[in-house]
């Protein structure tokens, strides 16, 4: 990877794509900042969790997104392509920034929720109002994950799996002794004692 480039994480690259779906399905002629923030209300990991506890809804979003665009933003037909809104320009330069600054390898999908939450569109603070969403605890809560590095993030997310499975195979002893030797490898590959 050379120095100045960042690599889109999985959770980025679904958010980016849903993104599009949504505004596919929206008939919007543009992928904008709203659809992005709609694909991340659907996050599987953290920054899904993080929206769910400010009762952030798919449905709810859905109907304040139709209800903030303008009608001229809609498609007369499916077949039209559909490009980036310069918002969703605006918040992927800011998320680049932010991981550089964090100097993260990945760009992921908590970086593109902090800068929704710091853009300055007035459509997408419109749409968070009426959604009651809290910014500023929006903002609290992805502090520490943007100041763990990714490495350290993923290895987090395998010990979680790891715990999930020594759960469901509590029984299993010769089971329960290979996850203990898959932690012993984790710990040794990423470097954490």
């Amino acid at each position: 990877m050379s120095a100045g480039m960042i690599r889109f994480d999985q959770g980025a690259r679904k958010a980016l794509l849903q993104s599009h779906v949504e505004a596919e399905e929206a008939r919007q002629s543009k992928v904008m900042d709203l659809h992005l923030l709609i694909a991340l209300v659907k996050d599987e990991g953290q920054v899904g969790k993080i929206l769910a506890e400010q009762g952030a809804d798919q449905e709810k979003f859905r109907l304040l997104v139709d209800e903030a665009l303008p009608a001229s933003e809609k498609m007369l037909t499916t077949r039209e392509k559909i490009d980036l809104d310069v918002s969703v320009q605006g918040v992927l330069e800011q998320a680049m920034r932010i991981a550089r600054q964090k100097k993260s390898e990945t760009l992921g999908s908590e970086h593109l929720l902090f800068a929704l939450v710091k853009s300055s569109s007035s459509l997408l603070k419109l749409v968070m109002d009426a959604a009651r969403l809290d910014r500023s605890q929006i903002l609290e809560r992805l502090e520490p994950l943007l100041s763990v590095p990714s490495s350290i993030s993923e290895f987090r997310d395998l010990l979680a799996t790891l715990e999930a499975c020594r759960e469901l195979l509590r029984k299993d002893t010769i089971a329960q002794a290979r996850l203990i030797r898959i932690e012993e490898i984790l710990r040794e590959y990423f470097s954490v004692e």
